[in-house]
């Protein structure tokens, strides 16, 4: 049976020294099975760890928020151009209900830094279809 691997936080500092590949329970384990504590609180260890998590989740959140770019530019050029959502003859792509639809999506990726307090609970929402 394989044993599951500790989560690893990237890099901790503590007392001005930073230490990387931290394993979350602040223990390694020797080529030989000895256990080392390393000398780090920790909840200086968790807290540095829900840090890298919420950037890793920043970070997907912000190519999803992009992702949409080019819906929105299109839109935009459309209107521009005399295109008028919903209108039977000159239709922008987006319908005002999607275009809706859309903001709805963005704004709860914008939000779930402030919605959710730990990233291990977050709930990415669904990208309407177009």
């Amino acid at each position: 049976m394989m044993k599951m691997q500790e989560p690893v936080v990237l890099s901790v500092t503590h007392n001005d020294v930073t230490f990387f590949n931290v394993p979350l329970g602040g223990k390694l384990v020797t080529p030989h099975g000895d256990t080392i504590t390393i000398d780090i609180p920790l909840n200086v260890i968790q807290t540095a760890y829900e840090s890298q998590e919420w950037e890793l989740i920043r970070i997907r959140r912000d190519k999803l928020i992009s992702s949409t770019d080019k819906e929105y530019l299109r839109h935009h050029r459309e209107l521009r151009n005399g295109k008028v959502p919903d209108d039977e003859d000159n239709p922008t792509t987006l319908s005002s209900g999607q275009l809706s639809d859309l903001d709805t999506y963005i704004q709860a990726l914008a939000d779930i830094p402030q919605v959710y307090t730990n990233p291990d609970n977050v709930v990415w929402p669904e990208r309407p279809t177009q």
